[in-house]
């Protein structure tokens, strides 16, 4: 979309988030080194390419010293670079961290998107991604399930989070599109239906096998396998 940033996924925000019991206060110099060095090894080894890159000196004059001012940073900077004004990140196990989002970003919204999970499991299966094999993988699905439904329940009300299935995503792209447009209040445009002729997409589908298909329309019949 051309307002919106959608940068391959760090994981930095749930991953540094329960972890920051760890670093004590960020007030201290030497637990805000150590913090901002962290969160550069993680960047550093992130599988997917941005068209910015990070260093800890970068953020260390902040004038606030979070986790929520860093993440800012990094992520309007990336926006910034590719001419967009606003940022959809990409999480997985966002219930576990909901608190620490609503407490420090406070106009955002969500979107939940779910798979089969006979699917999922094959899609592991095939990617050798499953640590303790298919069931253990199932068990981590449906903990998944279990606590984004909760988290959904918190939100609805408020008009805050839409769910979305991939199957429809496949089988009637445009429509679902439309709205999720419709939920983030921007306008539809059918440049997002080529996402996969994107030079940044070309290149991050060659980084892992389980990405490939990034390089092609959707394929509308990828399920049910």
């Amino acid at each position: 979309h051309s307002e919106i940033c959608g940068p391959f996924p760090t994981h930095l925000l749930r991953i540094m988030s329960l972890n920051l019991f760890r670093y004590g206060t960020l007030s201290s110099d030497r637990n805000w080194s150590i913090f901002l060095g962290d969160v550069e090894n993680l960047l550093h080894h992130r599988i997917g390419v941005w068209q910015t890159d990070f260093r800890a000196d970068m953020v260390r004059d902040l004038p606030r010293r979070s986790l929520a001012s860093v993440y800012r940073f990094l992520y309007e900077r990336e926006a910034g670079a590719q001419g967009k004004s606003r940022v959809f990140v990409k999480e997985n196990h966002l219930y576990r961290f909901l608190p620490y989002v609503l407490s420090h970003f406070h106009d955002c919204r969500f979107v939940f998107f779910v798979r089969d999970p006979r699917d999922m499991a094959l899609t592991w299966k095939k990617a050798g991604t499953a640590v303790g094999g298919v069931r253990a993988a199932s068990k981590v699905w449906r903990d998944d399930q279990q606590g984004s439904i909760l988290a959904h329940g918190f939100l609805q009300d408020q008009g805050r989070v839409l769910v979305l299935k991939f199957e429809d995503l496949l089988a009637d792209t445009e429509t679902v599109v439309r709205r999720l447009c419709d939920f983030l209040s921007v306008r539809f445009e059918p440049g997002m239906l080529e996402f996969h002729r994107k030079d940044i997409v070309q290149n991050n589908a060659e980084r892992l096998s389980s990405w490939q298909d990034l390089q092609k329309p959707i394929i509308k019949d990828n399920y049910h396998l």
